[in-house]
């Protein structure tokens, strides 16, 4: 038996009211945005919620959301950074794509069917990652799986697509099939 004491709802709401602003302020110091910042501390809190009663209250409540505020950040940072890589590449991709858009109608329908042949969960993960944009962290609790395993799945869905839909002449898959993927994001 766990003799620990947890967080009760009217200490989490003092919690709440005396460290949001302190932890969103911090994590604004590593995102350098403010409403991003907003979110991540929102998250942080409803971690915390979501896991009072695991939370041993002998030990100082603001290192953990210190150090959970950290983590998210970074993670935040991760994930910006591989959106701006592949908006770049897409870009590329875009800037050398010919004017004829029954050919890139033609590999989106493709590229449609070769998702079919996904396993769901690798389905799942490129659909929440890459057509929805949403964080692997966000994704990965939808999913109800630990985020190295999303990751797992997208790298090993990603990695098939770009096989199967790589022409053999050309190198340029990775950036046309993210391409024809965000393509599927606008519809």
């Amino acid at each position: 038996m766990d003799n620990r004491p947890s967080l009760d709802d009217n200490a989490f709401s003092q919690l709440y009211k005396a460290y949001f602003t302190t932890i969103a302020q911090f994590v604004a110091g590593y995102v350098k945005d403010e409403e991003a910042a907003k979110d991540i501390a929102q998250d942080v809190f409803l971690i915390l919620l979501n896991n009072r009663q695991k939370i041993d209250t002998s030990y100082p409540v603001k290192a953990y959301l210190v150090t959970l505020a950290r983590n998210r950040a970074l993670d935040y940072l991760k994930h910006r950074q591989v959106q701006e890589i592949n908006q770049r590449e897409i870009a590329e991709w875009t800037k050398n794509t010919p004017e004829d858009w029954k050919t890139i109608e033609e590999r989106e329908n493709r590229l449609r069917g070769k998702m079919q042949q996904l396993t769901e969960k690798q389905r799942t993960a490129i659909t929440k990652c890459v057509v929805d944009g949403k964080t692997y962290q966000k994704a990965a609790e939808e999913m109800g799986i630990s985020v190295n395993s999303l990751k797992t799945h997208l790298a090993r869905g990603l990695a098939f697509l770009r096989a199967e839909m790589a022409p053999e002449e050309d190198d340029g898959s990775r950036s046309e099939v993210l391409a024809l993927l965000v393509l599927l994001r606008k519809q």
